[in-house]
């Protein structure tokens, strides 16, 4: 998957935000950071598609630096 940007949460937070995108059929994947949060990347998406992603987390997410 290319990973075109990303949102860092708690991981308090992480479980619901799964089920929400998951519920959703939203793609992503999780990954653990060094800083102790999930790190949750997604491809490019549908304007629709990245709409519902800011609902559920509430704001825009980081892009990914291309290399």
């Amino acid at each position: 998957m290319n990973k075109s940007f990303i949102f860092e949460v708690e991981w308090k937070h992480a479980y619901q935000i799964r089920n929400q995108l998951l519920a959703n059929s939203l793609p992503c994947f999780m990954v653990s950071t060094s800083e102790g949060k999930v790190e949750f990347s997604f491809p490019d998406l549908l304007h629709r598609q990245y709409n519902q992603v800011r609902k559920i987390f509430g704001e825009d997410g980081l892009k990914r630096k291309r290399k």
